[in-house]
């Protein structure tokens, strides 16, 4: 069932590959004293750095999976445990995905392959976390849970594209980064417990106070994207800059897909479900993607599954909500299985090729 995706050449290049990070953030300064070296410090030997990263999702999933239990249209007030242990959940993911890293440099054991787990895992992440904020803030399938996940996909593509472009991974951008954000998304996920059930649904410049914030994170994650372009464009010449522009196409499909749910009767009654289809096929284009950038391979200019997502949410506007699940239900599972096979390919080749294990 595994393929061989990767050439020797590629293969060769990604060996040669150097993860080149941008600097912390004022927030991560305090956690890396505070938090992130001493747990690094005290992690046994026998748990590899990509477990410790694994871990970190699967508690994402974990609590996921709570919300999923209680309600998926995400809609709802959960009990009030609920919200504390999600908001664990994501402090814990990122304390786990700041001290894999440190781990591997302590034990010796950095390579290519663990920033390609490292930053494949991240991608799947967010899925989890953003199905926490729409409940923290009772979004449901609302325009408002749009906003929330454009504003972390296309912040997150931005930076690939950066990475491919200048070599250089950005967390953070004038102070302020993945951290903050994920600070943020806590505060979100609390505000229930905090200002009650009816707290997201203040009235707040004649709007809910949920939709109200939901605008201003999208303001923040336009003003990233924006930043994150501009600062790299002027490191490529003029006559490239155009070509470069085309890493951005095979997005679109994700931000049209994005839209067309929000006029599905499936995305009201599979609020959740379908939210973690979109990190699917977000997660398998990304991934690709940053394959591409470490083997030093030509960018990919069209992705055909992510095309073929438009067309799958085109074909179900033709439906009835119980047969739209029928469909939508075919293109996840070809989609998944797609997805599984091109991760456990690479991963295969590449830890052959530098013989490393998980």
């Amino acid at each position: 069932m595994l393929k061989t995706i990767l050439t020797k050449e590629q293969l060769e290049r990604i060996k040669e590959h150097k993860y080149s990070p941008c600097g912390y953030s004022a927030v991560d300064l305090v956690l890396n004293k505070y938090v992130w070296v001493p747990v690094s410090n005290h992690l046994p030997y026998a748990i590899s750095p990509n477990m410790i990263t694994l871990l970190g999702v699967v508690m994402l999933g974990l609590g996921t999976s709570v919300v999923y239990y209680y309600d998926n249209t995400l809609n709802g007030v959960l009990p009030m445990w609920v919200y504390f242990f999600l908001t664990f959940t994501v402090f814990f993911f990122q304390t786990m995905d700041a001290v894999d890293g440190k781990h591997a440099r302590n034990t010796n054991r950095a390579s290519p392959f663990g920033q390609l787990v490292d930053h494949g895992l991240d991608i799947f992440s967010y899925a989890f976390q953003l199905v926490m904020v729409v409940i923290g803030h009772r979004l449901g399938s609302s325009w408002g849970n749009f906003l929330y996940q454009f504003f972390c996909y296309a912040v997150y593509y931005s930076h690939t594209w950066e990475e491919y472009y200048s070599g250089v991974f950005s967390t953070q951008i004038d102070g302020v980064g993945v951290s903050e954000f994920q600070i943020l998304a806590a505060i979100v996920i609390l505000f229930v417990p905090m200002f009650g059930e009816a707290g997201p649904h203040y009235n707040f410049f004649g709007m809910y106070f949920s939709t109200f914030f939901a605008l201003f994170v999208f303001g923040l994650g336009i003003l990233h994207v924006y930043t994150t372009v501009s600062r790299t464009l002027v490191k490529i010449p003029e006559t490239h800059r155009k070509d470069c522009m085309k890493f951005f196409i095979p997005f679109l499909p994700i931000l049209l897909s994005m839209i067309l749910v929000q006029f599905l009767d499936i995305f009201k009654i599979y609020t959740l479900e379908m939210m973690v289809l979109n990190g699917l096929v977000f997660s398998y284009l990304t991934s690709e993607q940053i394959i591409a950038t470490t083997s030093k391979s030509p960018q990919i200019n069209f992705h055909l599954d992510s095309a073929l997502y438009v067309v799958a949410l085109i074909v179900a506007f033709f439906f009835e909500p119980e047969k739209q699940v029928y469909v939508i239900g075919i293109y996840a599972l070809y989609c998944f299985q797609k997805y599984i096979v091109y991760i456990f390919s690479v991963s295969k080749q590449i830890m052959t090729y530098l013989n490393i294990g998980f």
